[in-house]
């Protein structure tokens, strides 16, 4: 019977041994994509930050040409700012707004 026992006894510590190793693992990979996480959020501010300080640089002689509706979030923010309009909202609202804008200066449109 202490046989059995011993032998029972030796396997619940396999198995609890194992068992803290997958947890080890699982630790490890929380871990890993935590870091991974932080890497791409800090590579995000990184860019936004590299994008506010060209659009101060560039100052209001930018010059934008092309289809509004093919251009970014981010180019349209900057048209409005450079308009002087609203830069708040989805794109389609930008847009809009922006369309308005130059219905509005027929002046400051442009086909070239």
């Amino acid at each position: 019977m202490q046989a059995e026992i011993y032998a029972l006894q030796v396997k619940v510590d396999a198995l609890e041994s194992d068992g803290l190793q997958e947890c080890d693992a699982q630790d490890a990979a929380r871990e890993a994509n935590a870091k991974k996480k932080t890497k791409v959020a800090a590579q995000k501010v990184s860019k936004k930050a590299n994008s506010i300080t060209w659009r101060a640089v560039q100052g209001s002689d930018v010059h934008f040409s092309g289809v509004l509706s093919t251009k970014s979030k981010e180019d349209l923010i900057d048209i409005a700012n450079q308009l002087k309009i609203e830069t708040v909202g989805t794109k389609l609202e930008l847009l809009k707004a922006i369309r308005a804008y130059f219905n509005a200066h027929t002046e400051l449109k442009c086909n070239m």
